[in-house]
């Protein structure tokens, strides 16, 4: 994690900048809005963590920044604070489980009403085929 004390960059320049990984350029494009974020709420706001989610296998990465976490002075440091950023952060993974469980359980309903919709075309299917059976229109598995 982007635990450093950079200084903030000018929001003008939050145009990509060559030579600059991606996730640099995140961590600066954060940094004028965490300032500002301590400057205005210093009497409340104790820390901040932004965490960064890639597509594909990049959130693997082990050298890529995934978040910025800063207190008012930079790196957060204080045990206060880290206890507190790590109790913010479970109630925000609780939020994030009780939504995959309700994206779980409605795929779970979709899949089993897909799963009995198909149980029901290939009893559907079977009855076909015996009535054609039945009729003559089937013989040895070839239609005439």
């Amino acid at each position: 994690m982007a635990e450093t004390n950079t200084p903030p960059v000018d929001p003008a320049s939050n145009a990509k900048q060559p030579g600059v990984m991606f996730d640099s350029q995140l961590v600066e494009l954060f940094h004028p809005t965490i300032d500002k974020a301590f400057m205005e709420h210093s009497d409340v706001l104790r820390s901040v963590l932004v965490s960064f989610d890639y597509y594909g296998s990049l959130n693997d990465a082990p050298d890529l920044n995934k978040a910025i976490w800063l207190g008012p002075q930079g790196a957060q440091q204080e045990p206060a604070g880290i206890i507190g950023s790590i109790g913010a952060t479970l109630q925000a993974v609780a939020h994030m489980l009780d939504r995959a469980f309700l994206l779980r359980n409605a795929i779970r309903e979709d899949l089993e009403e897909t799963i009995q919709a198909l149980h029901e075309r290939k009893a559907e299917l079977e009855q076909v085929k015996k009535e054609l059976e039945e009729r003559g229109g089937v013989s040895g598995g070839a239609s005439e």
